[in-house]
């Protein structure tokens, strides 16, 4: 099942899947892939089967092929270059049998690889470790699902001397714990399939940062960043290449982070925590919202169990937080006319739409929806605020 122009490679099984059978995959009528950048990415495919003997038996697929926990590979081949779109393991299957003249249709749905990550709570303790420690600690157990760790060490994050007090996993899974140290960090923890087939990058750290280097080709105060993605173009015939593409501004969205914190260790005094700006990096607005609004929003910390440092941390990580949702863009495209496949968590450049809202932006979601007759992705876009802070996009 690929749309003109596009070889779409099935692999199914336990560990170490292998190509599907060419029946199989000509069995897919649809397949659905959500992508994200700060939580569990989804798959649904839906397959024409029968009850009758034969390489496409209900029965003998669910025996054999669609087991719960085996694991689904996709990947999309567009202009010879190879796209892994999901790499993840099935955790449901429905059968909707067909009344005549209606096939009998079999869908499989999981979620990426890192729901393995969540299947036992556990209650241990990281001696001296920091946060970043522990994450590459939890994601080497996981090596054989093709995990490559990126991971950002945050150099606010405390080591825990072992001697005073140790970071608990508190009855938590793996993926859940991973999340609550990410968000306390103002950081993302990700599993995206790639950067080729049976591999997977565990990201854990800024948002903006995950493939940093291979997004963005040039830099230049005044003049323009490039995105290794192609630019999302609008209003410019024949270049166009969106379906569609709305923007909304949220004025509620920024919020800044005040608390006070007693220091236990030293002078046992409040100190005073104040998180007034977002740090993410590279800023992708030339007027955000923190530092042009006349209002905005006032967050009182919680600080219980925080030393100082971790509180200011935590303040941080909502600041910036809290900026990620202020200028939001979303739209569809036609993957054949856009040329490329749209990829989470990089950056993408906006033309054609104005000052305001033109230029570089962070890729937060996108769907990909696949069938024998087309290709289309919707998305969702961020930054931090009105205004372009590059002259030009490309390519």
């Amino acid at each position: 099942m690929s749309p003109p122009g596009l070889q779409l490679q099935l692999l199914v099984g336990r560990i170490v899947p292998s190509p599907a059978s060419a029946a199989l995959t000509q069995a897919l009528r649809r397949a659905e892939v959500e992508l994200y950048d700060d939580r569990p990415s989804g798959f649904l495919l839906q397959f024409q089967v029968t009850r009758d003997p034969g390489p496409l038996q209900v029965d003998a697929l669910l025996r054999s092929t669609f087991v719960p926990f085996h694991r689904i590979v996709l990947v999309a081949t567009l202009n010879s270059a190879q796209h892994p779109i999901m790499d993840g393991l099935i955790t449901r299957i429905d059968l909707q049998p067909g009344q005549p003249p209606q096939p009998d249709m079999l869908t499989v749905i999981g979620e990426d690889v890192s729901v393995a990550m969540d299947l036992q709570e556990k209650s241990l303790p990281y001696p001296g470790m920091n946060d970043s420690l522990i994450a590459a600690a939890i994601i080497a157990q996981y090596l054989q699902y093709g995990l490559i760790p990126n991971i950002s060490f945050n150099l606010e994050s405390p080591v825990v001397v072992p001697l005073e007090w140790s970071t608990q996993q508190p009855g938590m899974t793996d993926r859940a714990f991973l999340n609550a140290l990410a968000s306390r960090n103002g950081y993302v923890f990700q599993v995206l399939p790639g950067p080729v087939p049976l591999s997977n990058t565990a990201y854990f750290g800024p948002p903006r940062n995950a493939g940093l280097a291979t997004q963005l080709t040039s830099f230049g105060f005044g003049g323009g960043m490039g995105s290794a993605q192609r630019a999302l173009t609008l209003n410019e015939l024949p270049a166009s290449n969106v379906r569609s593409l709305s923007f909304s501004y949220d004025a509620l969205a920024p919020t800044t982070v005040a608390g006070l914190v007693q220091d236990t260790l030293v002078t046992d005094a409040d100190i005073p925590v104040l998180a007034l700006t977002s740090l993410r990096s590279p800023a992708l607005a030339s007027t955000p919202a923190l530092l042009s609004q006349s209002n905005i929003r006032l967050s009182l910390l919680d600080p219980q169990g925080m030393d100082p440092i971790t509180a200011l941390m935590v303040a941080q990580g909502m600041v910036d937080q809290s900026t990620d949702q202020v200028l939001t863009a979303t739209g569809e495209l036609d993957v054949l006319r856009y040329g490329s496949i749209l990829s989470v968590a990089g950056m993408v450049g906006v033309r054609g739409a104005g000052q305001q809202h033109d230029g570089l932006y962070y890729v937060k979601q996108v769907t990909h929806q696949i069938t024998p007759d087309s290709y289309t992705q919707s998305f969702t876009l961020t930054r931090e605020g009105w205004g372009t802070t590059v002259s030009t996009v490309s390519p």
